[in-house]
């Protein structure tokens, strides 16, 4: 009866919930791939469990057809060819971040009223008619893998409701979306895990934190060398007659206080790219 795309924790945390919930009946397959961007071996978990419960699985690249079944995609990727009956569920309150790394960047952003949305299948990414959305509030500091966990929550939520809707032989009923009010996300890659020194230190606490585990951690440069900022906090700012983002301005506890377009940031837990921390000893320090 349904057909289920999965990737990424989300996809597991609804799979589980759903045999959980005794509904592993109306579940045709599942089909999954190993996501090279996350570390959480989703896709691992994903397969085995399928396996436990005797669901049929499929890896993304195997040939598979379920032409005239629902399917939902959540954590997806990638095109899925057969469009019909499929539905997505997309990390925002549609239309607003339509696109890539939506939580990420709305995390960055500050934003305080986040979500997920279930859509049809559109030809445009993220256009599709909205089925149902699940509102999630958010205060700061906050990290990624809490909003993850939050995420989840109304993943499964959404997914339960359109199931039983399936099942009960209810009409899928849908409404366009308000183009007035889209915005895009765009996607991120390696050199997006690098902090702006110009930012407001309320924004780069916020960008750590945003792209902290299962994500590759925010990145700095120091002397020509790149190391990971797992951990920093907001020090109360000074008045800096030359202001210069990026240069250290005090030492406590060898842990780095960091000038930035406004505010200071405290550099609490800073490792080398093999994982070693790192012990500050020099006060002249600029980092890029």
């Amino acid at each position: 009866m349904l057909a289920l795309f999965l990737n990424t924790s989300k996809g597991l945390r609804v799979l589980n919930c759903l045999i959980q919930a005794n509904l592993k009946e109306y579940i045709i397959s599942v089909v999954s791939y190993n996501d090279k961007n996350t570390s959480d071996r989703s896709y691992f978990l994903i397969k085995e469990l399928c396996l436990i419960n005797q669901i049929i699985f499929f890896d993304r690249n195997e040939s598979y057809s379920f032409r005239n079944s629902y399917k939902l995609a959540i954590g997806w990727q990638y095109i899925i060819s057969d469009t019909n009956k499929l539905y997505i569920i997309h990390d925002s309150l549609l239309p607003k971040y339509r696109g890539f790394a939506p939580t990420v960047n709305a995390m960055i952003n500050g934003e305080t009223k986040i979500g997920a949305s279930i859509i049809q299948s559109s030809q445009e990414y993220d256009k599709g008619n909205i089925y149902k959305q699940q509102q999630i509030l958010l205060s700061y500091p906050i990290k990624i893998i809490e909003v993850i966990k939050l995420l989840e929550d109304a993943y499964e939520k959404l997914t339960l409701f359109f199931l039983m809707e399936i099942i009960s032989g209810k009409q899928i009923n849908t409404i366009p979306q308000d183009e007035n009010q889209a915005t895009y996300s765009l996607w991120r890659n390696e050199f997006d895990y690098f902090i702006d020194w110009e930012w407001s230190s309320f924004k780069i606490k916020r960008f750590v934190d945003a792209v902290s585990f299962p994500y590759d951690f925010a990145k700095t440069s120091l002397n020509g060398e790149i190391y990971r900022v797992e951990e920093v906090e907001i020090y109360e700012d000074v008045y800096i007659e030359n202001r210069v983002s990026g240069k250290q301005i005090f030492l406590i506890d060898s842990c780095p206080v960091i000038v930035c377009g406004q505010g200071l940031i405290k550099l609490i837990n800073v490792k080398d790219l093999d994982g070693k921390v790192v012990i500050f000893k020099n006060f002249r320090n600029k980092f890029k």
